[in-house]
């Protein structure tokens, strides 16, 4: 990015493991005798990747049950659990393993799944837990705008710039470097001093956007300039795999 008479925008595009975020809510108990739950409540994942989090089932009551697990999703074939049957004695709890594993192909967005287990001892009763997810890209944009969010390449100086992005991890805060123009970048290398008057960290929202953040802090100076979204935060460029960002528009 370079900045002139005008003081040019920046469009940043990263390589981000960037994840998708499962939401599990809290138990649902019918009646007395038993209840499922799924924890953690949160995790992330990427199209293509797996993970995995247990669906826990508490017998609540004082003779032995067996309780069978079936799943019910508009994308069923993205799931498996390790078994879809579980005997516990009176007062146990156990855990079936769910694996959760969208193709790469997945569209990105929200889901709805539900798993429910019915005891066998009486198969009129069951339990059921219900768990939303949000699938991220896992290519991360950032690009300079104006204030109202719409993309922006070159800026007078006496205009404000900002920047705004998708694809990040949500409710995360990176390290950002506004810097002087670098015409190559190489893995590994040390990000150069930042531009004094730019801002230092950037946040992401609980869906890893960044909303429309004012970059540049009073007057920006003419120029040609780089922005890099430093992941991990160690002032070293990393390429690919940890989401540091570069400006590709140098104007």
């Amino acid at each position: 990015m370079s900045v002139s008479q005008r003081a040019t925008g920046l469009e940043k595009f990263e390589h981000a493991h960037i994840q998708a975020h499962i939401s599990a809510p809290k138990e649902v108990i019918v009646g007395e005798t038993f209840e499922v739950r799924i924890d953690p409540p949160v995790t992330y994942v990427s199209p293509g990747e797996s993970v995995t989090y247990d669906v826990l089932i508490h017998n609540l009551k004082n003779v032995e049950d067996t309780y069978n697990l079936g799943l019910n999703s508009p994308r069923e074939n993205w799931y498996s659990l390790s078994t879809t049957s579980i005997t516990l004695n009176p007062c146990q709890t156990k855990s079936v393993m769910l694996t959760f594993s969208p193709p790469s192909t997945a569209t990105i967005g929200g889901y709805e799944f539900t798993v429910t287990a019915t005891s066998q001892a009486d198969p009129d009763t069951s339990d059921i837990a219900n768990a939303d997810f949000i699938i991220f890209t896992k290519i991360a944009i950032i690009e300079s705008c104006d204030s109202t969010g719409t993309k922006k390449n070159t800026f007078d100086t006496s205009e404000e710039i900002y920047i705004t992005g998708t694809g990040f991890s949500p409710s995360t805060t990176y390290n950002i470097h506004v810097i002087e123009d670098v015409t190559t970048w190489v893995n590994g290398m040390t990000i150069p001093p930042r531009v004094p008057g730019t801002i230092t960290s950037i946040s992401l929202d609980n869906y890893g956007n960044i909303q429309v953040t004012l970059l540049w802090i009073g007057q920006p100076v003419p120029g040609k300039y780089d922005v890099v979204v430093d992941s991990d935060g160690d002032g070293i460029y990393d390429a690919g795999a940890d989401a540091d960002a570069i400006d590709d528009n140098d104007i």
